[in-house]
């Protein structure tokens, strides 16, 4: 019995030795783990085949977001206050295909929300800065900016009902193009973009369906919150 433990525990040892052997071979020529690439898309993508599809696309999502705001200086600690502070700012409606009067209204009852006190003080050069996913929000940006800029430059209308006459002055002064900044205004960078954020008065998000699941989008909401944006 002691003969065949000992030679049970050197075939045992032989077995180890040779897979070290032969594991950090595989290791120092990199064949041992497939890369990070692959290991995010799952090796079943080999064949063709995605079984953890949603699960891998949110994994790859998350780090991309990590990696952004480690690289802005934030944390993702800070995106979840900035997240869980969501729930409590005002939320308004906004119905793009409305007919005039309706779609005036609508921006006229979001530009009351604002705050103008800070307009032209300091590296405050817009009057706010609007973030929304391009592909389920590209066209209603587009005309909630152009509308917003049609009534803050009239004459007549939301100026002259405004309770703030500094405000007014500072809006006046104020280039029509620098007034609401959207976020695809064609800046490829995200350190261009997050300046922007900080350079608005107030922060306008669009929630679609997907916003909150662009990391780019997450990454101008950290910004705002952090440093305090109406």
């Amino acid at each position: 019995l002691g003969t065949q433990c000992i030679g049970a525990l050197v075939l045992g040892l032989i077995g180890a030795s040779c897979s070290l052997v032969i594991c950090t071979l595989l290791r120092l020529t990199g064949h041992l783990r497939v890369s990070r690439e692959d290991e995010e898309r799952g090796l079943d993508a080999a064949f063709g085949l995605k079984a953890y599809t949603g699960s891998s696309d949110a994994l790859m999502r998350c780090r991309t977001t990590a990696d952004l705001l480690q690289e802005q200086g934030n944390t993702p600690i800070e995106l979840l206050d900035a997240l869980v502070a969501l729930r409590g700012v005002v939320h308004r409606p906004f119905t793009p295909q409305a007919a005039d009067n309706k779609l005036e209204g609508e921006v006229k009852d979001l530009l009351d929300t604002f705050s103008y006190e800070k307009l032209g003080a300091g590296s405050k050069r817009h009057i706010a800065f609007l973030s929304h996913h391009k592909k389920d929000t590209g066209d209603a940006a587009r005309i909630f900016v152009d509308t917003a800029r049609r009534l803050l430059t009239s004459g007549d209308g939301f100026l002259s009902s405004m309770g703030n006459p500094s405000g007014a002055a500072s809006i006046k002064a104020t280039r029509t193009r620098d007034m609401i900044w959207l976020d695809s205004s064609n800046l490829k960078s995200l350190p261009e973009l997050i300046n922007k954020v900080k350079e608005a008065c107030n922060f306008v998000l669009f929630l679609s369906r997907h916003v909150l699941e662009r990391p780019w989008v997450l990454a101008e909401l950290t910004a705002a919150h952090s440093s305090g944006q109406n």
